[in-house]
């Protein structure tokens, strides 16, 4: 592209080095190499699975970049009739002129400006891939004073340039953004993305700016969470000003935003925030009961509970205690959806409330381990954990709990693990850590992984509810896995800066 801008060659054979291997392969070996005076890549890797071996060749040549691939048998990688063909590259004809160390702002800014469809097209799409400097500041300043086709998207040229200044900015930046706002008439998608970015780019005015338009000239319909994002973002900050925030909750379109964050101040657990949620608990759970009853009944949304306002409501209730609507409402919910996403923190609410709840609903839940530790924190915050039968109380049960908690929780996006099995227990330095085999089979199917969980202090039965303390790399579990859990102890230490 013409608006591709890199400072060197060799940070761009990097990227293209990335884009050439698939995540089913690993890299073998990437070499620097000379063909016909120019500089190369000779990239070497193999298939995780098949084993199956590729051999590639990446050249920069000016503007352009070519890719020497071939299909072979292993054997073959390395003879003298691959070795020509890679050896092979030369040029029939002049190559593509770019300058790729030079600012690319002012053009991109000319192509969003031009009344070609496919001109504005291609600067827009350069958006997502270039990266402004400082001394480009002045260009996007420039450009966002101009008005774009797609201006009413959530996801327009305007707001995508709007959007660099969270990370690039200037003094000025912020009184620019000002004067700005005032001038989107009608076009709220764009009001929202600058509201949002507002406090990024000034540490002490930035809030204050930003919360000044919020209460007086909020756009009136956009993106609720690009809007509430600087809230989200800073809660003290939201809480402290939580009052001026209530009223927003009569404006329809954003009652699940006020919503969302009463849920997250409640999530922090601060003693001084309860007197903040208790003054406003009528207020944010008016609606609780009607939208339950309208989810219930229509069956048509089952499939669709985690758009309710149900986790919230249930936060709200687990901080504000006594309240005579979280008897009704938990009740409700655990009555009439017995199998609801939800059900666990229905549970735990009426734990943390004192209400009874019945026993065999209590043992189905701590008999999963999906929802078991749960209702144990929910029991051990209520120091009624000896309401939890033994054998779920037993170190080494505890650890497996943790281990599976720690890799569902995780960002991979590979899901709960299966077959948590315990290995058995290792010492070290006076603590017990358990070892345990598990699958994933999102990850990789059929293979048997190890992980490890602890310090445990030998004999004790308390147990810790402020960090799960388990730990896998997703290796393979091999023949010697106390050895590879040994190996494990220094880096679950590191990472819960454990002592």
């Amino acid at each position: 592209s013409k608006y591709y801008r890199t400072t060197c060659h060799d940070s761009l054979y990097r990227e293209l080095t990335k884009l050439t291997v698939k995540y089913t392969d690993s890299l073998i070996k990437v070499d620097t190499i000379d063909m016909n005076g120019k500089k190369a890549l000779e990239v070497l890797t193999e298939n995780k699975a098949t084993k199956e071996q590729r051999r590639k060749r990446i050249i920069i040549d000016e503007g352009d970049v070519f890719v020497l691939q071939s299909f072979n048998a292993r054997e073959q990688l390395f003879n003298d009739e691959s070795n020509t063909f890679y050896s092979s590259f030369a040029r029939t004809g002049p190559g593509t002129k770019i300058d790729l160390a030079s600012s690319k702002a002012a053009g991109i800014a000319a192509g969003l400006r031009s009344g070609d469809t496919t001109t504005f097209l291609d600067a827009k799409g350069a958006l997502g891939y270039y990266t402004f400097t400082r001394d480009e500041l002045p260009d996007i300043y420039s450009a966002i004073q101009y008005s774009y086709p797609d201006d009413t998207s959530s996801y327009s040229a305007r707001s995508i340039l709007i959007e660099k200044l969270r990370d690039l900015h200037d003094s000025t930046t912020l009184s620019r953004l000002e004067t700005l706002y005032g001038g989107l008439h009608d076009k709220d998608e764009l009001k929202s993305t600058v509201l949002s970015i507002m406090p990024a780019t000034d540490s002490i005015k930035g809030y204050d700016a930003y919360f000044k338009l919020f209460t007086s000239d909020r756009p009136v319909k956009a993106n609720g969470y690009t809007i509430f994002r600087p809230l989200y973002d800073s809660l003290e900050y939201a809480a402290a000003h939580f009052q001026q925030i209530v009223p927003v909750m009569a404006d329809s379109n954003y009652r699940k935003n006020i919503l969302q964050l009463a849920s997250d101040i409640a999530i922090l657990d601060k003693e001084s925030y309860t007197t903040i949620l208790r003054n406003n608990f009528g207020v944010l759970t008016a609606e609780a009961m009607d939208e339950i009853k309208h989810y219930i009944a229509n069956k048509d949304s089952n499939k669709y509970e985690y758009g309710t306002g149900t986790y919230s409501y249930l936060n709200i209730m687990k901080m504000v205690k006594g309240e005579p609507l979280t008897n009704t409402y938990t009740n409700y919910y655990i009555t009439h959806l017995p199998k609801g996403v939800f059900l666990a923190d229905a549970v735990t609410t009426r734990i943390s409330n004192s209400l009874p709840v019945s026993q065999t609903l209590i043992s189905r839940l701590l008999d999963s381990l999906g929802t078991r530790y749960e209702i144990m924190e929910a029991y051990y915050h209520k120091n009624q954990l000896s309401s939890v039968p033994l054998k779920y109380r037993a170190q080494s049960e505890f650890g497996r709990l943790c281990l599976y908690k720690e890799i569902e929780s995780s960002d991979d996006d590979y899901g709960a693990p299966e077959k948590v099995t315990l290995l058995g227990s290792i010492l070290d330095s006076g603590s017990v850590y358990y070892a345990y085999s598990f699958k994933s089979p999102d990850r990789e199917s059929g293979t048997t992984f190890i992980g490890i969980a602890g310090p445990f202090k030998p004999g004790s039965a308390a147990l810790n509810f402020k960090r799960y303390n388990a730990y896998t790399v997703y290796e393979a579990k091999k023949q010697n896995w106390i050895k590879q859990a040994k190996a494990m102890i220094p880096d679950l230490k590191a990472s819960y800066d454990i002592k």
